[in-house]
C-alpha cells in the first residue's frame, strides 16, 4: 500500500524485502505462513515499524536522499530490521 507518487520507491522497497527474505528466514528455521504486506507512507522523519498481529511492515519516509543518509540504500536496512521482528516473533 502506498501513494502513487512512490511507485518507484515500492519498486525498490520490494526488491529489498526479497533480497532479504531468505537470509532472514534461514536464521530463525521458519517460513513465514503468510504475505507480508507493506505500507509506504509520507512522514517528516523516516522510520519503520513492525505489527506482527497484522503481518505488516509500515515505512515512513522522507527525503530519500539528504546529506545525512547520503546515497546509503538505507531502505534495506530498515526493511531488514522491520521484517526480522516479525519472523522472530512468529518463530
Amino acid at each position: 500500500i502506498y501513494p502513487a507518487e512512490y511507485s518507484t520507491h515500492a519498486g525498490r522497497v520490494a526488491s529489498a524485502a526479497e533480497a532479504v527474505y531468505d537470509s532472514v528466514v534461514s536464521r530463525y528455521h521458519i517460513d513465514m505462513p503468510l504475505r507480508i504486506h507493506v505500507s509506504i507512507q509520507n512522514a517528516l522523519y523516516a522510520n519503520g515499524s513492525a505489527v506482527p498481529n497484522e503481518n505488516a511492515v509500515n515505512l515512513f519516509l522522507s527525503n530519500w536522499d539528504f546529506k545525512l543518509r547520503s546515497t546509503h540504500p538505507w531502505v534495506t536496512d530498515v526493511i531488514a530490521h522491520e521484517f526480522s521482528h516479525l519472523v522472530s516473533i512468529e518463530s
